[in-house]
Formats: structure tokens, sequence, C-alpha cells
């Protein structure tokens, strides 16, 4: 009795099989890797920057080349690039390309300051007025720089006894420059030599006198007179009273 032979043609077919599951998942694989690279970030880059520095720009990003590319997480580079405070606007340009995504932050620099300028500044002159505040010939303007200027003039000018109002506007010079000027109002601060209470019989003058925001100065401890001081010193007495 002759055997038929099955097992080449069972040899034959499982050797078939093994080839097409390999040529099946090698296109399956390249299919995925293709997408995955399409999907990756390939580049980022800077365009418009002229003064600040690539780096300080890139800095600001999160998303690193080789990462897979999220819209959403991009955004928030943008806008933490924005922060930095530098530039006038921030837009975002991406290439999608067969290798890979190409990131580009196209920025618009602020224009930079040239001087600083004052009005009302009796007793002290802008040269001291602009090294007290640290001001910079070419600084870039930023979000802040006009309140952060302003802010300085004020501390500065109260420790030397003075309380001021300064107002401050950027004046346009050319597309890329400008000035920063400001409108001060100087007044000697004065100390408060005296402070008594009148009229009253039910309280004694004392205990009311330490609850007060206004002080006496005493030798080398000044107390200057201030206005919201003395408001806020009638609210308390009224509700000591009440």
């Amino acid at each position: 009795m002759r055997i038929p032979k099955i097992e080449s043609f069972s040899l034959k077919s499982i050797i078939l099989f093994f080839l097409c599951s390999v040529v099946l998942l090698s296109s399956s694989v390249q299919a995925t890797m293709k997408i995955t690279f399409e999907n990756q970030v390939q580049s980022i880059s800077v365009n418009g920057n002229q003064r600040i520095h690539k780096k300080v720009i890139l800095r600001e990003a999160k998303t690193k080349v080789g990462d897979m590319y999220i819209q959403s997480a991009v955004e928030e580079d943008l806008r933490r690039i924005y922060g930095l405070g530098y530039f006038a606007d921030v837009t975002l340009d991406v290439a999608k390309e067969p290798t890979g995504v190409r990131v580009t932050f196209v920025v618009k620099e602020n224009p930079v300051i040239v001087d600083i300028g004052f009005d009302g500044n009796k007793s002290f002159r802008a040269k001291r007025l602009k090294e007290e505040i640290g001001f910079k010939k070419e600084m870039v303007l930023q979000s802040d720089s006009l309140d952060k200027f302003a802010d300085k003039l004020k501390t500065w000018y109260e420790e030397k006894e003075f309380m001021v109002e300064v107002k401050g506007i950027y004046e346009p010079i050319t597309i890329d420059s400008g000035k920063l000027h400001y409108s001060i109002t100087e007044k000697k601060k004065q100390k408060i030599i005296k402070v008594s209470i009148q009229g009253n019989s039910a309280l004694k003058s004392k205990p009311l006198l330490k609850k007060l925001k206004s002080k006496k100065s005493w030798f080398i401890v000044k107390h200057y007179y201030d206005q919201s001081d003395v408001a806020d010193d009638l609210t308390i007495i009224e509700n000591l009273y009440k």
C-alpha cells in the first residue's frame, strides 16, 4: 500500500504562508513608519528676529525636534514666545512634508527705545533719573516697559522723600525705534511733627493715637503725611466710637 506524500505539500504551504506574512508585516511596518515620520517634528526655526537671539526665543518652546507634532502644544509654545514681551506679533508657519513637519515661528520685533525724556523734574537732572531707573540705549520696548520705568521713578523719588505723579507715553521716531517721555509732578514729603485728637471725652487720646496709621516723627524715625492714611484714620476713629 502506497502512502501519499502530503508532508511536502504541508511544508510548502507553511513556508508560503510565512513568506506572505512577512511581506504583509513588512508593508504594515513601513506604512506605520511612514505615518510616524510624517508626523514627527523635523525642524524648528525662527524667522523675522533681528535683535533677539534665536536661542532666547526657542528656549520658550517645549516642542523639540523628533517629537510628534501636536497642534495644541505648538500653539502653547507660540503663546510663551509672545509672552516674552519682545514682540508685537508672533505667528506660526507649519509645513508638512514626507520627511516630517517643519515648524517656523515668525516674529515681529518691538521697536527699540533710543532715549527717555522728562519734564517736571525740577529737583533732579534727566541724566540722574536715567541712571537710577537703569535705562540703556537700544533697549527693546516690551509690553510693560512704560509702566516698569514709571514704577522705578516713583520708588526712587519716595526714597528721596518725594511724593510724585508720573505719566508716561511712547513716541515713535521710525518704524523700528522710538522714545519714552515722562511727565513728573514733584511734591516734597512733609514730616509729621505732631498728631493730636480734639473733642474726645468718651475715649482717651493715647489709646486712639496708637490705632492710627499717622504717626509722629521721632529723631531718625520719620513719618510722612499721607492723605490716604489720614482718610483711613478718620474711619478708624469712627469705628472705635461705634
